[in-house]
């Protein structure tokens, strides 16, 4: 696949609202299941001060020392990141994975 055919695949599969729905969700989730450590990043949190900037979009090949010839969803997928600004600094990002079909199978949110 050609950047041209990336770009293509993002728009024809509407990545970028999902990328954010997907953050949204995860967000929501983690106020509940971490409420210590969102208090210590988001204490009195106010969504205007939270900028969400999808900064990339990357096919990647993991694990290819295991590499076979047949497609796996595992070892080759598009990877979406959100990179996350909270009150001018940067906190962190979100990535949500999909298979070459458009379905997410998994997502990673990380504070540093």
């Amino acid at each position: 696949m050609d950047s041209n055919e990336l770009k293509k695949w993002v728009v024809e599969n509407n990545i970028r609202q999902r990328t954010t729905e997907g953050f949204w969700q995860c967000f929501e989730n983690y106020k509940i299941e971490e409420p210590d450590e969102y208090n210590e990043y988001f204490n009195n949190f106010d969504e205007d001060f939270l900028i969400l900037c999808m900064s990339q979009v990357a096919l990647k090949i993991r694990n290819w020392d295991k590499f076979d010839e047949g497609y796996n969803e595992n070892h080759e997928f598009v990877e979406a990141y959100l990179k996350l600004e909270y009150k001018n600094k940067y906190i962190g990002y979100y990535s949500l994975l999909f298979n070459f079909s458009g379905e997410e199978f998994d997502d990673y949110f990380v504070l540093e």
